[in-house]
C-alpha cells in the first residue's frame, strides 16, 4: 500500500520532467522505431518514380512557418526525390509567409545536387496574391501572373519556360498545404479544368478533410501531418526531422498511456484499502 500511495502523490513536476526527456531525447539521438507506410504516402512516392527525366513538375508551397513541423519535411523530401528523377521543377507559393519556406527547402534540398543550374533544372517564380484567381489565371497563362521569376528575369529568358506556359502542360503538380488557398482550391480550380495530376502533403487536421478527395482520385497521393513526412521520409531513403519527430510522438504517447494505467492502479488499489 506505501509505493501505490506514493505514486498516487507524485509531485507533478516529476511527470513533466520525464514528459521533457521523452521530448528531448529522441530528437537528440532518434530511435529510429519502426513504423509502417500508408497506401496513400505510398501513392506519392510512386507518382514521382515513375516521372521520366525532364519531367515538367509545379510545386506550389502553400504554408507558413506554424506549420513547418508538419510539412517542412514532406516538401524537401519531395524536391530531393525530384531532383533525384531529374525533373524540371517549377517553384511557386500563394502564402505571403511561403517565401522562406521554399527558400530553406530548396537550400536543404540542393546541398545533395550541386550541379543544378536555376532557370534551367528548376525555377522558382516566387509569390503571388490573388488565391483561386492566381491559378484560373495560370491555367490559361503563367506569364500573365509572373512575367518574371523571382530574381526579376523574364520568363521568356528562363530556358525552363520558353515553351511553359499552362498548367495542363505539367505531367505532375505536388502540393503541400496548410490551409487556404491550397490543396482544396487546388483541385476545384485546377484539377479537372486543366487536366492536372495532383499529389498533396496536409497538415493532420486538413488531411482528415482532403481524404475524400483521395478517394475519388482527384489526389492520387496524399500524406497527412507529421506520420505522413516520416513515411515519405521513409521512402526516399534519407531521415529528416518528421522522422525524428515521430519518435517524439510515439515516445509521448506511450509515456501517457503508462501515465494512465499507473496512475489508475494506484487509484483503485489505494481507495480499496482505504476504504
Amino acid at each position: 500500500m506505501g509505493f501505490w500511495l506514493r505514486v498516487s502523490k507524485i509531485d507533478r513536476r516529476i511527470l513533466f520532467l520525464l514528459m521533457g526527456f521523452a521530448i528531448v531525447l529522441p530528437l537528440l539521438h532518434p530511435l529510429g522505431l519502426p513504423f509502417s507506410v500508408e497506401k496513400s504516402v505510398q501513392d506519392i512516392y510512386d507518382q514521382i518514380e515513375a516521372l521520366p527525366p525532364g519531367a515538367r513538375v509545379l510545386l506550389s508551397a502553400d504554408y507558413d512557418a506554424a506549420s513547418m513541423p508538419e510539412i517542412h519535411p514532406f516538401t524537401i523530401s519531395a524536391l530531393r526525390h525530384l531532383f533525384r528523377k531529374k525533373a524540371h521543377v517549377v517553384i511557386m507559393t500563394l502564402w505571403y509567409a511561403g517565401p522562406p519556406m521554399v527558400q530553406d527547402a530548396l537550400d536543404i534540398a540542393k546541398k545533395e545536387f550541386p550541379d543544378l543550374k536555376e532557370g534551367v533544372d528548376y525555377d522558382y517564380l516566387g509569390f503571388k496574391e490573388g488565391k483561386q484567381i492566381v491559378m484560373l489565371g495560370m491555367g490559361q497563362s503563367i506569364r500573365s501572373l509572373f512575367p518574371t521569376d523571382a530574381r526579376g528575369i523574364a520568363l521568356d529568358d528562363i530556358p525552363l519556360m520558353h515553351d511553359l506556359d499552362k498548367l495542363e502542360q505539367f505531367d505532375l503538380m505536388v502540393n503541400p498545404s496548410s490551409g487556404s488557398p491550397g490543396t482544396r482550391e487546388w483541385v476545384q480550380y485546377a484539377q479537372s479544368r486543366y487536366h492536372m495530376k495532383i499529389v498533396a502533403a496536409n497538415t493532420a487536421v486538413q488531411a482528415a478533410d482532403m481524404i475524400a478527395y483521395y478517394g475519388s482520385r482527384q489526389i492520387l497521393g496524399l500524406a497527412g501531418g507529421m506520420p505522413g513526412a516520416a513515411q515519405y521520409e521513409k521512402l526516399t531513403g534519407v531521415a529528416g526531422t518528421a522522422t525524428a519527430g515521430l519518435d517524439v510522438l510515439n515516445i509521448g504517447h506511450l509515456l501517457i498511456i503508462a501515465f494512465v494505467i499507473v496512475g489508475n492502479i494506484a487509484y483503485f488499489v489505494t481507495r480499496k484499502r482505504s476504504a
